[in-house]
């Protein structure tokens, strides 16, 4: 059985808009060096094991929206140098979250029903704990 949780009433006002113009914000952060993939889909997969509210997808009710427990992967992609592109959630397995590397840069775009700005300093600040960890990580294996 899937579990499903209840959207508040200002997320209802914006699944609303959820297709045609979804309501996206960024945050970032900069390492020194730049960023291995593999860790941070590992990073990022740890992450929302913690953070079990981000693993969800938008389902349609038959009066209201809510969100569903989402079991496909996480995508993480390189990004290009103009990345804020429309946010395409079936190409992100369903995902209101969608996490882009390019170098040493990782950007992070929330869909805003999803969130606010404090939730996602906190996935963030846990993205960049998980990364650094694993990446510090003597035993961690990339190829593995």
């Amino acid at each position: 059985m899937k579990k499903s949780r209840n959207i508040d009433n200002t997320a209802k006002i914006f699944s609303l808009d959820f297709i045609k113009n979804a309501n996206v914000f960024r945050f970032s952060f900069v390492l020194k060096e730049d960023i291995k993939k593999d860790i941070l889909i590992d990073a990022v997969n740890k992450s929302l094991e913690s953070h079990s509210s981000f693993k969800v997808k938008l389902k349609s009710g038959l009066f209201w929206d809510y969100f569903e427990y989402n079991d496909k992967d996480f995508i993480v992609k390189k990004a290009s140098r103009r990345s804020f592109n429309r946010f395409n959630y079936s190409k992100n397995n369903g995902y209101s979250i969608k996490v882009r590397y390019y170098k040493n840069r990782v950007n992070v775009d929330f869909f805003h029903m999803l969130t606010d700005g404090a939730g996602a300093i906190n996935f963030i600040k846990s993205i960049i704990s998980n990364y650094l960890d694993i990446k510090n990580n003597t035993d961690y294996n990339v190829n593995e």
